[in-house]
């Protein structure tokens, strides 16, 4: 069995039974119009607007019902650094020690 050592030997044939796929722009910006906010964006606009580190940010990204409670606790007035660690540290704790995940309680 030879081995496949050069570029030409991995050429691109097209299958003749698959049509094409034409996507319109309109129907391509409704598709990102309706997407919620990803991690990585909300990620870096949680640092940006609540002052907490990208390490803070990956945590509370973890799950969407982590992210919406911890927007709730801001929300409702408490700092954003306060809030991240207070999270980190005793919700976090606290639900690993009663063996539920934090998408269980929230």
């Amino acid at each position: 069995m030879r081995s496949k050592e050069k570029a030409h030997d991995y050429r691109y044939f097209p299958e003749p039974d698959l049509l094409p796929v034409h996507v319109s722009s309109a129907w391509r910006d409704e598709v990102l119009r309706s997407l919620p906010e990803l991690p990585a964006a909300k990620r870096a606009r949680f640092v940006s607007a609540y002052s907490i580190t990208p390490y803070d940010a990956e945590v509370l990204t973890g799950s969407q019902e982590l992210a919406d409670y911890f927007e709730a606790v801001v929300k409702a007035g408490a700092p954003g650094k306060a809030a991240a660690n207070w999270m980190q540290t005793e919700l976090l704790r606290r639900l690993n020690d009663s063996g539920r995940e934090s998408t269980q309680a929230l």
